[in-house]
């Protein structure tokens, strides 16, 4: 009987000590001293970190995962920036890429976006990179002039980031990544491309690099600068170059001769010739060569067709 006991006692305290070890490798912390819980240290048998789960908004649900895997500095990182419960988009093409460091500039964040039904939004421009990054630089780009004052409020704020390449025998070597304007009907992107090409040109003084983004502009000597009938959509609001108001006729967007010259920078169908004629570019301008299709957009009114589009272009210096 004594003997049963001893054994009952020995096997409540292995499992006394077996629960113990199992919630001793999460360890819990209070970092404010607000009386709430906001980091979760998950630990090894062997009391190394494996990953740190945080709480930065202190809303209860976690935001950010720093993985470890028992080494001193996390190997990476797992964020929810603007904490809707799902990780950045940024960070999952690191994970599923053969990328491993990123840089983000943020161009429209906003807890709510009233109109189209947005909600809450971060947009934003990256330079993804199989190398690290340093030196990472936002620059902020010209507000559109053509908007109300409310809608300028809530609009995005485009930018460009800019960073250096730390690749194993190149010191001098940085990648510059643009989102220019879009739906401007007066000279933004004008400005936008000028202030771009000023920081590729201070850039190429002492530097090497490597450019591209989305410039919503059209190559040089394009056939033609007016896309509205082709973009045409069910939804749209009004039927292209049939409204006796100008602001209507065209489709936002899809039309290419908005703003004239101004001293030596070009109106907007020649707009990209100011880096075309200095740089060289990663994509020929031959209509017929298929590497420049980089993606097709399908008409709804005859799926059978796709037109192809290509506004991002590679410069290299």
């Amino acid at each position: 009987m004594l003997l049963f006991r001893i054994r009952l006692i020995l096997l409540f305290l292995y499992f006394i000590l077996e629960i113990s070890t199992a919630y001793s490798e999460v360890l819990q912390v209070d970092s404010n001293f607000d009386g709430e819980m906001d980091q979760w240290h998950h630990m090894s048998d062997n009391n190394k970190v494996i990953k740190i789960e945080y709480d930065n908004n202190g809303d209860s649900k976690i935001d950010q995962t720093d993985i470890y895997e028992k080494n001193k500095t996390p190997l990476r990182a797992k964020i929810d920036r603007n904490f809707d419960g799902n990780i950045d988009q940024v960070q999952y093409l690191l994970e599923n890429t053969h990328f491993n460091y990123a840089v983000y500039g943020s161009m429209w964040k906003s807890d709510i976006i009233p109109s189209g039904g947005l909600g809450k939004v971060d947009v934003g421009v990256a330079i993804l990179s199989r190398w690290p990054l340093s030196e990472a630089e936002r620059i902020q780009l010209p507000l559109r002039e053509d908007q109300k004052f409310y809608e300028k409020y809530f609009y995005l704020r485009r930018c460009m980031v800019k960073a250096k390449l730390e690749i194993p025998g190149w010191d001098d070597l940085y990648a510059v990544d643009i989102h220019a304007a879009s739906f401007s009907t007066d000279d933004t992107k004008q400005k936008h491309i000028i202030k771009y090409k000023n920081v590729l040109d201070l850039t190429a003084l002492d530097f090497h690099f490597v450019t591209g983004g989305d410039l919503n502009a059209i190559p040089p000597e394009a056939d033609s600068l007016d896309y509205c009938m082709e973009d045409q959509c069910r939804q749209d609001e009004y039927t292209w170059h049939t409204s006796n108001d100008p602001k209507h006729y065209h489709r936002k967007g899809s039309y290419y001769n908005n703003f004239e010259a101004m001293g030596e920078y070009p109106s907007e169908p020649d707009l990209l010739t100011i880096i075309y004629d200095q740089y060289n570019s990663g994509i020929t301008n031959d209509i017929n060569d298929i590497s420049n299709f980089t993606y097709g957009a399908r008409n709804d009114d005859n799926p059978d067709k796709e037109y192809f589009v290509n506004n991002s272009i590679l410069f290299l210096k």
